[in-house]
């Protein structure tokens, strides 16, 4: 089911939702997976991609986690560099990274991108120029694979449930041959379900909001079930053919609230489609920008000193999206600064808690710690 909606983007959503044909990036590394029959036989390396890979369109997934409170969850550092590209132990990665390697070769794709496998933990210079690049590994990836019913590492992509509440119950019938089924009108295993009801976890990291954001394809494995979204289509395993749909102003406003992260990226792919001219910027797309960061400075950092650097590729996405640019400056914009500077945070009546550690001016949004 999974590889269907996929492959369904693919071949009718043209570049509305990004064809592989334009692709101008691959990531440092990647893990390879191997071509055994039997999945449960993984064998894993880990692998730099050349110049010849990016020609011939490599394909990889990309792996949206929460990694928890874990502190031995298998990383890679400058020690394991090598010992890496020849194996890595299988059987020391955690439950949602088995699983996340187990769906990539499920859907076709032999390559996956883990941030903990791929990017060195124990390099700052490493972990800044992989950073800098990460709006473009969730930009480019063939499909992002999002464990949202995981709290942690350990928990895997998969739930338990009852199939009962989403599988159709066949009904006995007596006067023809028909052949009836019944379901439950209410399913909580649908993309809305999950918006409305992922607010820890997964969905309260202030990363996952830029990769979903970017990502051109995402695939929920949720507490209820498994749904897709792409730019043009929403599906679950109770609508499989699923619903084409649109970015516009009204979403911005649900009648009910919506996870950060799903709110702002209506707002953002909306704004990106090229729906606002130029010489609109200072009313709309300066308002969708504000809509995504009161979003996202409500969502949880484990290190203070990103808040900055999680949402700097959306901030770069949007200027390629602007025919004439702008500059930006810690969060705010050049061409709308002063109005900019009118931030307050989500109590009014509070003075602002700026974070001890400094992370951006204080006329800044960022250095601000809660939602604004």
């Amino acid at each position: 089911l999974a590889r269907t909606w996929v492959e369904t983007c693919l071949s009718r959503h043209g570049s509305t939702c990004g064809h592989r044909d334009n692709r101008r990036f691959l990531p440092t590394r990647l893990l390879e997976i191997s071509d055994a029959s039997d999945q449960d036989d993984l064998s894993v390396r880990l692998y730099l991609p050349s110049a010849t890979d990016l020609e011939l369109g490599l394909d990889y997934c990309t792996l949206s986690h929460c990694w928890g409170d874990i502190n031995d969850v298998l990383c890679l550092t400058a020690s394991a560099l090598q010992p890496f590209q020849q194996a890595i132990p299988v059987a020391k990665m955690p439950a949602t990274y088995i699983d996340a390697l187990r769906i990539t070769r499920s859907i076709g794709v032999r390559y996956l991108w883990i941030d903990s496998l791929c990017i060195l933990q124990d390099s700052l210079d490493d972990w800044a120029q992989e950073a800098s690049a990460m709006a473009s590994v969730y930009e480019n990836t063939y499909c992002n694979i999002a464990a949202a019913a995981a709290k942690d590492s350990r928990d895997g992509c998969y739930a338990t449930r009852n199939p009962f509440t989403f599988a159709p119950c066949r009904i006995s019938t007596t006067t023809d041959n028909r052949e009836l089924y019944a379901h439950l009108y209410w399913f909580e295993g649908t993309l809305e379900q999950l918006e409305r009801r992922s607010e820890s976890g997964l969905f309260s990291r202030a990363w996952i909001l830029q990769e979903l954001l970017l990502s051109p394809r995402v695939l929920y494995f949720g507490p209820k079930g498994l749904c897709f979204a792409c730019k043009k289509l929403r599906a679950s395993e109770r609508n499989v053919n699923g619903e084409v749909h649109s970015f516009s102003p009204p979403l911005l406003l649900p009648l009910y609230r919506k996870s950060a992260a799903s709110t702002a990226l209506r707002s953002f792919q909306w704004a990106t489609q090229n729906m606002i001219p130029d010489s609109q910027f200072p009313h709309n797309l300066h308002s969708v920008w504000f809509d995504i960061v009161s979003r996202y400075s409500e969502l949880a950092l484990s290190v203070a000193g990103d808040k900055l650097v999680a949402l700097a590729g959306v901030a770069e996405r949007i200027i390629a999206a602007r025919s004439s640019g702008d500059e930006y400056l810690a969060g705010l914009w050049r061409s709308t600064f002063l109005s900019d500077l009118l931030w307050y945070p989500n109590n009014r009546r509070a003075r602002p808690q700026l974070s001890l550690e400094f992370r951006a001016p204080t006329w800044s949004w960022a250095s601000a710690e809660g939602k604004v």
